[in-house]
């Protein structure tokens, strides 16, 4: 996590752009956009990772695609057969250290960062996207909702991106382009 810090620390002084204790991230502006080292470096790890995980099922006899959060593009019409893929999937992600990891304070704060960078892509590639919550409460709800607590309401900007979608508000075409140049922080 100290590297994946430090990129970003580095990411946020040659933006020029850095989000205030309790803001909302809103002086990220579109022109003002630069991509941030850590697109790269999640890229790189996502495809290694998806690649380790892909052997891993595989060696646990399935033949079905697999994404880098342990899921797959195929879809299941039998639930013994899909919760069957989700225990070995579940298994794989712990044996290569990749499930969820403990998150406090100091951790989220770092998140909020990367969710911020990924907003600020999306605004860029000219998608009308919502407001972030403000960092005191991005952080107290992402705690909680990685320790467990189905009720906290854990913001990313991809949900927002979905939903905008879902409503109508954008086109499939848009969501695809967005998806591609913003990536989804991956939390490994």
């Amino acid at each position: 996590m100290a590297a994946a810090a430090a990129a970003l620390l580095t990411a946020l002084a040659a933006a020029g752009c850095a989000a205030s204790e309790g803001g909302s991230g809103d002086s990220r502006q579109a022109e003002e956009w630069a991509e941030p080292a850590w697109f790269a470096q999640q890229a790189r790890e996502g495809e290694e990772a998806q690649a380790a995980l892909q052997a891993c099922m595989d060696g646990r006899g399935w033949s079905v695609p697999i994404t880098k959060r342990g899921g797959s593009p195929t879809g299941f019409t039998d639930e013994d057969e899909a919760a069957a893929f989700m225990a070995d999937s579940t298994t794989c992600l712990a044996d290569l250290g990749m499930d969820l990891p403990t998150v406090g304070d100091a951790e989220a704060r770092e998140f909020y960062g990367y969710q911020l960078d990924t907003l600020a892509c999306l605004r860029h590639q000219g998608v009308d996207m919502p407001d972030a919550p403000s960092q005191d409460v991005y952080v107290e709800t992402t705690v909680r909702f990685f320790a467990g607590d189905e009720s906290a309401d854990y913001w990313e900007p991809y949900d927002d991106l979905w939903s905008l979608a879902e409503h109508g508000e954008i086109d499939a075409d848009a969501v695809t382009a967005a998806e591609a140049a913003c990536p989804q922080y991956w939390i490994h």
